[in-house]
């Protein structure tokens, strides 16, 4: 944001952008994520929370077992839905 500052008094522009992966990111909408990018960041993804989050339900879906859980959620899928 300084940078529009910065940018207008150099007789310059700055547009901020917000682009459609960082959105879906932020809201913990990754549909376009692949299983090799949640395993990537599987053994960064806290354990408390995946368990935590287990039996019941996440951003509305219902999740009856733990394979529903697994399938839903891929080990990984927290990391990528908390950036």
């Amino acid at each position: 944001m300084r940078l529009q500052v910065e940018a207008a008094a150099a007789g310059g522009r700055v547009h901020v952008t917000l682009g459609n992966h960082e959105a879906m990111t932020c809201s913990a909408t990754c549909a376009t994520c692949e299983a090799g990018e949640y395993a990537a960041y599987a053994e960064e993804e806290d354990a408390a929370e995946r368990a935590g989050t287990r039996p019941g339900s996440w951003h509305g879906r219902p999740v009856a077992t733990e394979a529903d859980f697994d399938r839903l959620f891929p080990p990984g899928y927290f990391v990528i839905a908390s950036c």
